[in-house]
């Protein structure tokens, strides 16, 4: 897997994926109704993590300088 999310979008993926999951758990317990939310964290907080995006390398765009590639 190339990588294809950069620092900018990684952080703005990890910030939002942790503060859908935060909203959602606010009450100390998800709910069923919040299970879309719940997917929609989990692949923002993954794909920041492994710092590839299939629906990117699907459109042929990257986020990635060739500098973070490097790392």
């Amino acid at each position: 897997m190339k990588q294809n999310v950069g620092v900018i979008d990684l952080a703005i993926r990890s910030v939002l994926g942790i503060a859908i999951l935060a909203y959602l758990a606010k009450d100390g317990v998800f709910h069923p109704g919040s299970l879309p939310g719940i997917v929609i964290a989990v692949v923002l907080i993954a794909t920041a993590i492994l710092r590839y995006c299939p629906l990117y390398q699907l459109l042929g765009f990257s986020t990635s300088s060739r500098l973070d590639r490097s790392v």
